[in-house]
């Protein structure tokens, strides 16, 4: 049941990420098609900015599509104790993992 969940959420952050990728791409489109412009003295045009938001959220897009992916992949290979490695850390290696960088350790 938890693995399934874990799909599911996996998908759902997929499906929000594609959204606002979508979103951005509209509205920098929008601003560029109508030259839109900062309301500033320097009047840039407002595409140039919205353009590094639609790249970051096409970052994060991919990697949430590629998670997804993975996810399924490995849940329908039977693999599920690999599956649920992904995208998880336990308590523990979240403490050791502050503990490493507060004493300049690597890992």
């Amino acid at each position: 049941m938890r693995r399934a969940l874990d799909f599911l959420a996996f998908a759902s952050l997929t499906g929000l990420s594609i959204f606002f990728f979508v979103s951005a791409l509209r509205l920098m489109l929008a601003s560029l098609e109508r030259g839109a412009t900062s309301n500033s003295v320097l009047a840039a045009p407002l595409a140039i900015p919205q353009a590094f938001w639609v790249a970051g959220f096409f970052v994060f897009a991919l990697t949430c599509s590629l998670l997804t992916l993975r996810h399924g992949l490995l849940l329908a290979r039977g693999l599920g104790a690999e599956a649920d490695r992904i995208g998880r850390f336990g308590a523990g290696e979240e403490v050791a993992e502050a503990v490493d960088e507060a004493l300049g350790r690597e890992r």
